[in-house]
């Protein structure tokens, strides 16, 4: 999600935090401009995409490996061995 789709201006950040102070609702932003929650959102759609593609090397590894064993018991097999 694009932080442009969170907030369109600081005012309205500041106008939706306001109104979760007035409700008693605690938010997950530690900060008040519009700069650092954009920077935020940014950084954690960056850590996001990191984590996902960490994700598919693990996968593709596993995949590698269980061909390559897969390949050595064939070719034992085949063997006669």
């Amino acid at each position: 999600m694009e932080s442009s789709d969170l907030f369109k201006s600081q005012k309205d950040l500041e106008e939706t935090l306001v109104s979760l102070t007035r409700k008693g609702e605690s938010t997950k932003w530690s900060f008040r401009s519009f700069k650092e929650v954009k920077e935020q959102l940014e950084k954690k759609k960056l850590e996001e995409k990191n984590s996902s593609k960490k994700r598919k090397e693990v996968v593709f590894e596993r995949q590698e490996r269980n061909l390559s064993l897969g390949s050595a018991r064939y070719k034992t097999i085949s063997n006669g061995c």
